[in-house]
């Protein structure tokens, strides 16, 4: 796996050019934002932030209308949250299905022997 104790060794995680004084206000001291910001920076590094809002947002739409189901008679604003709801999660399902498993192979370039770098830049242009 990843080593990510040789980032949370480096200054603001690996990037030379900020250092903890150009952190966000809220991570500089810990706390729960600095955590926050660690699972951030996590889940981007491993490809799986791009997914959060699109599951975020259908969950929080599948909930608001369960609890308003539990209280109000149903009827179509709360089957629209539902329906909403429900898209957006099958469309984060189809997202990581695709995205992260279902990969179609890439060809593979010739690779370009006995040329020079002149050649090789002729050649590809």
């Amino acid at each position: 796996g990843f080593n990510w104790s040789a980032i949370r060794q480096a200054p603001y995680h690996g990037n030379p050019k900020m250092t903890d004084d150009s952190r966000p206000a809220a991570t500089r001291n810990g706390g729960v934002a600095a955590k926050v910001w660690e699972v951030k920076l996590r889940l981007q590094f491993t490809g799986w932030l791009q997914f959060l809002p699109t599951a975020l947002w259908g969950i929080i739409f599948l909930l608001v209308a369960g609890l308003c189901a539990l209280f109000v008679q149903p009827g179509p604003v709360i089957h629209a949250l539902f329906y909403l709801g429900l898209l957006l999660v099958v469309l984060c399902a189809f997202d990581i299905a695709t995205v992260k498993y279902c990969r179609i192979p890439e060809p593979i370039r010739n690779p370009y022997r006995g040329m020079d770098i002149l050649d090789l830049m002729r050649n590809r242009t």
